[in-house]
């Protein structure tokens, strides 16, 4: 744990990335992304689509699927209707 840190909050926790992205676009999109180098992705900022390098799934993959313990309190902020980031994902890792 941080000393100077008394606990974090997480706004819907992506955790699980390189699987959840995966059964949303399925094995041929991600083998594309990574062969093509980048996949178009919509960007609420600019309210268009703007491409997402391939190194960007390829620096998620090394993630852990799950973060262990923080080591300070935490709370998990999650819209029950999130279809980007199921709650059950941080339903998850609230019980662990």
């Amino acid at each position: 744990a941080l000393p100077n840190l008394a606990g974090i909050v997480l706004i819907a926790p992506a955790f699980g990335f390189t699987t959840r992205w995966a059964e949303r676009l399925g094995p041929g999109a991600v083998e594309a992304w990574r062969r093509n180098g980048s996949l178009p992705f919509f960007h609420y900022g600019e309210q268009r689509e703007l491409p997402l390098g391939s190194a960007f799934l390829a620096s998620c993959e090394v993630l852990p699927e799950v973060p262990g313990d923080p080591g300070v309190p935490c709370r998990i902020i999650h819209g029950r209707g999130d279809d980007t980031v199921p709650a059950r994902v941080s339903l998850a890792y609230a019980a662990a």
